[in-house]
């Protein structure tokens, strides 16, 4: 049997599967975040986006790498700017949770690993 609800990532709700928005780049699934987040998180970006021009072309900051694509990074729990760096390290520090300790230990593991 499919799941009716989930539980938003952001406000900690549980909803029903319809308060949640469809990826629209994925063609299939429905986001982490609800609609109501969903939607805040949007306007935050923008505002960001006005106060924060998009950089040319260059190196991201985390990474190194060269990249045209710069995707603004933000501290969701406080809105606050952080910058922008390339997709590849905003995937990355999504799948962490943004959370410092757990990338150092990760890293720790790689360095021990590799």
């Amino acid at each position: 049997m499919q799941n009716v609800s989930k539980r938003c990532k952001e406000c900690g709700e549980t909803k029903l599967l319809e308060e949640f928005p469809l990826f629209s780049t994925q063609g299939a699934g429905r986001k982490n975040t609800c609609k109501h987040c969903s939607n805040k998180q949007a306007t935050v970006r923008r505002r960001l986006r006005r106060n924060h021009p998009v950089p040319a072309a260059g190196d991201c900051p985390a990474c190194g790498r060269h990249t045209t694509k710069w995707v603004l990074d933000h501290d969701h729990k406080t809105d606050k700017f952080r910058g922008y760096i390339c997709d590849s390290c905003n995937v990355a520090f999504g799948k962490f949770d943004d959370d410092s300790a757990t990338m150092h230990r990760s890293l720790t593991w790689l360095q021990s690993h590799g």
